[in-house]
């Protein structure tokens, strides 16, 4: 299943979201309770591109941002309230060094970290 609610510059739709098991509305259909605070990372060690998705179980205020290994944020992916869902976003690695990134997902109770190696 894969679902990608964004707008034209990458930043998630703010409106309601509907997530379908199996392909449509005659299959189950998950809820909010259903979802669970989380970030993926596949393919996990990137050449080129990868792609993230998160998941928010419920309305609140998150920030996902890039930063390199010295704590510099390289890149902010998405900063504001989001309805529950799941979201994808393509991070394009070509302008950036071969190395060790984390991804840092703030929401309202938790935090999450996803270390990410790029190679060339």
């Amino acid at each position: 299943m894969k679902v990608t609610v964004t707008k034209k510059n990458h930043i998630p739709y703010q409106g309601k979201v509907e997530v379908y098991e199996g392909g449509g509305p005659q299959t189950h259909k998950i809820i909010p309770q259903d979802l669970v605070f989380g970030l993926k990372v596949y393919p996990n060690i990137i050449s080129h591109n990868t792609q993230l998705q998160y998941t928010i179980p419920q309305s609140q205020k998150i920030r996902l941002n890039l930063y390199d290994i010295s704590g510099r944020k390289i890149n902010s992916i998405a900063d504001g309230v989001i309805e529950p869902g799941i979201y994808t976003y393509d991070l394009d690695s070509s302008m950036l060094s071969a190395g060790i990134y984390f991804l840092i997902l703030e929401g309202k109770e938790e935090t999450i970290t996803e270390k990410v190696l790029i190679v060339r």
